[in-house]
């Protein structure tokens, strides 16, 4: 209740707590954890303050969950750029040289 005058009282449409019972829809919360007291506190406080909207809170275990994520794609090579292809080139001329003389 303190919310709703709060955002209320900020509001200067005198309308603004029937705009929010006016509010409809549903929120799909996903946590990997169970709701702690401060989730389910946030989620009291929205269902006050926005009646005819429906949340939907899913959980599951941050480790069972992890276990299904695919592991990232090895990464390519990088080729050289040709800057760096002309070093390794220019490198090896003194040593060409040296065979030379």
């Amino acid at each position: 209740e303190r919310i709703r005058k709060e955002l209320c009282n900020r509001s200067s449409d005198s309308s603004c707590e029937q705009e929010l019972r006016n509010v409809t829809g549903c929120v799909d919360v996903f946590i990997t954890h169970i709701p702690c007291v401060s989730c389910m506190g946030a989620f009291v406080q929205m269902m006050v303050l926005l009646p005819n909207v429906e949340i939907r809170v899913g959980w599951e275990d941050w480790r069972d969950f992890q276990k299904r994520i695919p592991p990232p794609p090895p990464t390519p090579p990088t080729p050289p750029t040709p800057s760096a292809a002309r070093l390794r080139q220019d490198a090896m001329i003194p040593a060409q040289l040296a065979n030379e003389l």
